[in-house]
């Protein structure tokens, strides 16, 4: 199971990517704006706890295998 910390752009963009979901299918599964999205890829606004868990719940529930830490 993946916890919560503070998620970075980078880590964002990849679990939208591993998700296999666009800007705008990923703002639809949040209740956000597709601007929403590229602005938390991107580094412009921060992301917030509430989203952070709402990705992880997504990650958590996709049925997609979960890798090791290397």
């Amino acid at each position: 199971m993946l916890t919560l910390s503070d998620m970075t752009p980078n880590e964002f963009k990849q679990a939208r990517s591993v998700l296999g979901l666009s800007q705008t299918k990923m703002a639809s599964k949040l209740d956000v704006s597709y601007q929403a999205i590229q602005a938390w890829e991107q580094g412009r606004n921060p992301i917030s706890k509430v989203v952070e868990m709402a990705v992880l719940h997504l990650l958590n529930t996709s049925g997609i295998p979960k890798q090791s830490p290397q």
